[in-house]
């Protein structure tokens, strides 16, 4: 049968019939169980808000996550991350290239935001940390808003899924007065 074991923040499932390949002694083995280990604490962490937002030519838009003071007695680490939604990503070294062109020289190619991910860990007895993502001033008029995905997840695995751990950060266009980039 299946089991589900919970202590302190983890949960460990068991799950019976789970073939296995690529063991150390190279066969592959059926019939037998798995199990899985998931730090739980995520689910207390989530974004401050729904949507965060920037005026392109402003800098930065910080990132906020926040989780209950009941859950802060240990540290936790997670992963966050940024995907493309209407806004384009572009990762570090092409931003920092953009950076150094004037404004009026930065084509689309140089994005709208500079692609981000990495580890943020709430330290004991902390309930709130931040992260930045560069936004790229251009010269080029934005017909629609620019949207970016925020995720978090446990660090190692595939972004938590819920309305907790998803966000979007918004880029507010202020070049009403030129041309579409080409």
């Amino acid at each position: 049968g299946f089991d589900v074991f919970i202590s302190g923040g983890e949960v460990i499932a068991g799950a019976p019939n789970c073939d296995a390949v690529g063991t150390a002694t190279g066969t592959d083995l059926t019939d037998v169980g798995c199990a899985y280990i998931m730090d739980a604490r995520i689910a207390s962490v989530s974004f401050l808000q729904r949507e965060f937002a920037q005026v392109e030519g402003q800098g930065s838009v910080n990132i906020f996550l926040t989780r209950p003071q009941a859950f802060s007695s240990e540290a936790l680490t997670i992963e966050y991350a940024t995907s493309d939604v209407t806004a384009t990503g572009v990762d570090t070294a092409a931003f920092d290239a953009c950076l150094l062109l004037p404004i009026t020289s930065r084509t689309a190619a140089c994005g709208d935001y500079e692609q981000t991910a990495g580890q943020i860990t709430f330290g004991i007895g902390q309930t709130t940390a931040v992260f930045a993502i560069r936004i790229m001033d251009d010269f080029c008029l934005e017909h629609y808003l620019e949207y970016i995905q925020l995720t978090i997840s446990i660090p190692g695995a595939a972004a938590a899924i819920s309305e907790n751990h998803l966000a979007l950060a918004r880029i507010d266009d202020d070049d009403f007065t030129r041309s579409v980039c080409e």
